[in-house]
C-alpha cells in the first residue's frame, strides 16, 4: 500500500523524476529563485523623484507559472489613504540566468530587481527623470525596504 501511495506523488511537480520536463524545471527554478522576493517593501521616499512621496511595492506569492504579480502602491497623501487599484506587473526570472525582472508597471517598465537581505534594489531607464538631469536614457537604482506588514495593513482604502 506504502509503495502504491508513493507512486501517486502529491502532484507538485519537483525534482529530476522521469516525468519532469525542462519546462517544469524552468518554473520550479523561477519559483524559487523569487520566493525571497515575495513582500511589502516601502520604497525610497524620492522614488519618483519627489521627497515624502510614500509609495509601496508589493510583491506577491508565485504562481504555478513561475510568475510573481507586482503591485506598485502610491499612497495618497492628500486623503492619507492606499488607491483601491494599484499598478499591476508581473517579477519573472529570466529564462537564460538568475536575473530577475518586473514588467508592466509604467513607472518600472523592464526593470531588474535584486535583493540583498531586506533591502530591494530596483534598476530601471529614467525615463520619469526623476533625479532632474535631463536625461531619460540613464539607468537609475531606486532602493525599497522589506517592511513586516501585509498590503491590507498599509492603510485604509480610498
Amino acid at each position: 500500500m506504502a509503495t502504491l501511495l508513493a507512486a501517486c506523488g502529491d502532484g507538485i511537480k519537483s525534482g529530476a523524476s522521469a516525468g519532469d520536463t525542462a519546462e517544469d524545471a524552468n518554473i520550479q527554478a523561477a519559483i524559487t529563485l523569487l520566493q525571497p522576493f515575495v513582500g511589502v517593501y516601502q520604497l525610497d521616499d524620492n522614488w519618483m523623484g519627489n521627497m515624502g512621496d510614500r509609495a509601496y511595492l508589493s510583491i506577491r506569492l508565485t504562481g504555478n507559472g513561475g510568475i510573481s504579480e507586482a503591485a506598485l502602491i502610491d499612497f495618497d497623501d492628500i486623503d492619507n489613504c492606499v488607491p483601491a487599484q494599484p499598478s499591476l506587473g508581473e517579477v519573472r526570472k529570466d529564462p537564460f540566468s538568475d536575473r530577475v525582472f518586473m514588467d508592466d508597471i509604467l513607472q518600472f517598465s523592464q526593470a531588474e530587481i535584486s535583493l540583498i537581505g531586506s533591502n530591494l534594489s530596483i534598476e530601471v531607464v529614467d525615463s520619469f527623470d526623476i533625479d532632474n538631469d535631463e536625461n531619460t536614457t540613464e539607468i537609475v537604482t531606486i532602493g525599497a525596504t522589506r517592511l513586516a506588514v501585509a498590503e491590507v495593513d498599509l492603510g485604509d482604502p480610498c
